[in-house]
């Protein structure tokens, strides 16, 4: 694909691919791109994640594999679910300022849910279900005023649901199925 330049919006969900992902992958003015659905595999190289005009990426069900990546731009829409990342959800998703929805779901994704997550003070919908997280549920997230989903069902976490969700008036959907929640 290497150099689209003027490419806005490039949609090439559900045609089974097979392939690799592109590591030359470059356009400034790229807004939404929807890979969801093929088989692609390999890395997402930081050439790939630096398309700093980039609003919706949308890479569910592939075979991508390594570390959830950590430069994305100005996001607003982050679905990189139902892959073969593995390792812990990276604090600097928590500087995504304009994110409104970030789904890491069915993945290998171990440790704690980073406090910075707090940081995205825009975020709607955060689903980090099926996964291998751990300890508690961050306090922070009482700052996601605008949280309305927060699915967390079949982890690991442990201890008590934080006292401070009181404060979050948006929060219609939460939930914490399947694991040891007091």
């Amino acid at each position: 694909m290497g150099n689209i330049s003027s490419l806005q919006v490039l949609i090439l969900g559900h045609i089974n691919l097979f392939v690799s992902i592109p590591s030359n992958f470059q356009s400034k003015f790229l807004k939404v791109l929807d890979l969801q659905d093929n088989g692609f595999s390999g890395h997402l190289s930081p050439t790939f994640t630096n398309l700093s005009s980039l609003n919706v990426l949308t890479m569910e069900r592939n075979f991508l594999s390594g570390t959830v990546p950590t430069i994305f731009g100005s996001l607003q829409f982050l679905f990189i679910g139902k892959n073969n990342l593995s390792g812990v959800i990276p604090f600097q998703l928590g500087a995504l300022n304009q994110l409104k929805l970030l789904s890491l779901l069915f993945k290998n994704l171990g440790g704690r849910i980073p406090t910075e997550l707090s940081g995205c003070l825009n975020l709607k919908v955060l689903d980090l279900q099926s996964n291998l997280l751990c300890g508690p549920i961050p306090s922070s997230f009482e700052a996601l005023q605008n949280l309305k989903v927060l699915e967390l069902g079949s982890n690991n976490l442990s201890r008590e649901i934080p006292s401070t969700f009181g404060s979050c008036l948006s929060l219609q959907i939460l939930d914490l199925s399947n694991q040891r929640i007091s």
